[in-house]
């Protein structure tokens, strides 16, 4: 994007502007606001095998924190939960001009396997990323997630992860003072949980967002712009809407991701926490999926939904519910009576007795299945502890219909997303 090959130009980016004022932390366990429920905006991080706090299949582990930060390949990149939050794992993102070595790092980067695209806190950008252009129009891109959405202009990066080659990519700025171009969509920051970005390495399993563009003055959109019709998940190089997963335009290692983390007790770990994301499925020895199930996603699925979900039965849970896998959810999310709400804004569940049980059944498109005991503690009990890990703090989806596995989900597993590219069927396998 932004080369002068393209039909959109592009020009530089001005990172100055208002200044984003981070939210103040909330004071109690919370939903990762970007969490994806909407069309399941979710989909599964492969975790590395050979890490030596997990097992094949992902077993052991204990539930302390890890001192210093595991060791990586050139495919891999090491995660770590941000601290003083709650299951927010994240990574470092390199971003450069495109052909140049006018760079940058951003830490604090969320790793989600329930989006696609990189997305950065405008107020972190200090280099003059090119501006996508379509015609002599700026490219502005509105993406929702399910509690929020982000809004801000498309410029062209160098792109670096890891020790895989650097990329050139689409990356969206989002910057919630900017003047919103539909009644449809109200801008929010993307650090009110502490980080500086979003990087969607998930579903819906394509290279591209399916976001809403816009094509505005340099100056900004104003209300009633019309959107764009490139707006999709189809790459169209005639195209300017191309806010992407950038794992896709790796040489090799682009069709599917690996995320490893430990495992760890009911009472939580401390931080640090460390984990490892590893590119690529069965393209090199650390990315086998050798021990785990496949689960594949189908539009004839019982749960009714189109290549999104798979099939779940779970505890309190209609007939014909679904099921997602998705880092970028820091809790359990599905819709129960069983348990009570509490916390702020009754956003969290407080069984009592504390841990309760519940019961998870996942079924694939191919008909792979497999059943999970998972915990509940109240969360009146993670609050009153300051460990930033744990894998029972569920909440409600709103839906009886629904389960997010979430970050608790990944603790002590290996969960992998396979991406649609080159005849292979999107799945998930943990």
């Amino acid at each position: 994007m932004g080369s002068p090959a393209d039909p959109h130009g592009s020009r530089p980016y001005n990172p100055a502007g208002p200044a984003m004022t981070k939210k103040k932390a909330h004071d109690s366990a919370r939903a990762h606001p970007w969490r994806q429920f909407f069309s399941m905006k979710a989909s599964l991080m492969i975790l590395a095998l050979f890490l030596p706090f997990l097992g094949c299949g992902g077993g052991g582990g204990g539930g302390s924190s890890s001192s210093s930060p595991p060791t990586v390949y050139s495919n891999q990149i090491d995660v770590q939960l941000l601290s003083g939050q709650l299951n927010i794992p994240t990574v470092s993102v390199t971003l450069c001009v495109p052909g140049t070595s006018d760079c940058q790092t951003i830490n604090n980067i969320l790793i989600d396997t329930g989006s696609v695209g990189l997305r950065i806190a405008h107020n972190l950008v200090t280099i003059p990323l090119p501006a996508v252009t379509d015609g002599a129009s700026d490219v502005y891109e509105c993406y929702t997630f399910a509690t929020s959405d982000n809004f801000g202009p498309v410029v062209s990066a160098d792109v670096s992860l890891g020790g895989e080659p650097t990329v050139t990519v689409d990356v969206q700025i989002s910057n919630h003072t900017l003047t919103s171009p539909s009644s449809t969509c109200t801008p929010s920051s993307i650090q009110s949980s502490g980080i500086n970005g979003i990087l969607g390495v998930g579903y819906p399993f394509s290279q591209d967002d399916g976001g809403d563009y816009y094509a505005c003055p340099s100056s900004g959109c104003t209300s009633g712009t019309g959107k764009l019709s490139c707006s999709g998940t189809i790459i169209n190089p005639a195209s300017p809407c191309h806010v992407a997963n950038p794992v896709f335009s790796f040489p090799s290692d682009n069709n599917g991701v690996l995320l490893a983390l430990k495992s760890i007790s009911t009472n939580g770990a401390a931080s640090p926490v460390y984990g490892v994301l590893t590119f690529g499925i069965g393209t090199q020895s650390d990315n086998s999926l050798s021990g785990l199930t496949t689960y594949t996603v189908s539009s004839t699925n019982s749960c009714g939904s189109s290549n999104s979900y798979i099939d779940a039965s779970f505890t309190g849970g209609s007939t014909g519910s679904c099921g997602f896998l998705d880092s970028g959810s820091n809790g359990f999310f599905f819709g129960t009576t069983t348990f009570p709400l509490c916390g702020k804004n009754n956003t969290w569940y407080c069984p009592s007795p504390s841990p309760a049980t519940i019961s998870l059944t996942l079924t694939g498109g191919s008909g792979a299945t497999g059943s999970f005991s998972l915990n509940v503690l109240s969360e009146n009990t993670i609050v009153s502890s300051n460990n930033i890990a744990w894998n029972d703090l569920a909440g409600p989806y709103g839906s009886t219909t629904t389960f997010d596995a979430g970050l608790p989900f990944f603790f002590g597993r290996t969960v992998a997303v396979g991406y649609n590219t080159g005849g292979q069927t999107a799945f998930w396998a943990f």
